[in-house]
């Protein structure tokens, strides 16, 4: 395989279920190219991020000014010369459900069904645009905290934005799937572009079994 020229390939690394080791195997084929002087390049297209299970995850960002994943965390081991917004072009920012409120509004079933659906819990979200206006964009879901349905530790939430270029703050409910779907495909696309020109193979790790 020759690795002088161009991009010259993808693997991508796809798995059943969030934590079944997928970073793992990404992490390993990384350094492995990296020690044989492989130009190589790792994107994870849509991380989602949970701000009391990810604490990592949290922290890092806290101290960078915007969201990064738990997988970029564990990649910045391996290569400490990533670009986090390559890396994560996408990242959601959920936090857990909070109970009292459903329990207020008497409806504890709810309750579980923001349980079981990350995407319900969202409250944040950073989309990173390297090629076009080379900003990193945030989306705040103002009508999800304003009916406190999640615990949001506001603190948290101004040390993981104060680095975001710009913040849109939504204010009406959404699906919020159906409003991903309007900006995730430019975001990764730029993100994709940017790798491919300074990298020779990609690894791309997906969300669940998608790349």
């Amino acid at each position: 395989m020759d690795m002088s020229g161009a991009l010259v390939a993808n693997i991508f690394v796809l798995g059943l279920s969030r934590k079944c080791g997928k970073t793992l195997v990404a992490s390993a084929l990384v350094k492995g190219l990296l020690d044989n002087n492989v130009k190589v390049g790792f994107i994870k297209p849509l991380s989602l991020v949970d701000t009391y299970l990810d604490l990592a995850a949290i922290s890092r960002s806290a101290d960078l000014g915007f969201p990064v994943s738990m997988e970029a965390v564990q990649l910045s081991e391996v290569d400490p010369s990533l670009d986090y917004d390559v890396v994560n072009p996408l990242v959601l920012v959920s936090a857990p459900p909070r109970l009292e409120t459903f329990l207020e509004a008497r409806t504890p079933s709810t309750y579980f069904a923001y349980l079981d659906d990350p995407f319900k819990r969202i409250f944040f979200v950073k989309a990173s645009f390297p090629q076009s206006i080379k900003m990193r964009l945030g989306y705040l879901y103002e009508w999800l905290l304003s009916r406190r349905l999640v615990y949001v530790d506001d603190e948290i939430l101004r040390k993981i934005s104060r680095n975001v270029d710009k913040v849109i703050k939504i204010g009406a409910h959404i699906d919020v799937e159906s409003f991903l779907r309007e900006i995730i495909s430019k975001a990764v696309w730029e993100a994709y572009e940017r790798l491919s020109e300074r990298r020779r193979v990609l690894i791309v790790e997906g969300v669940f079994d998608r790349a």
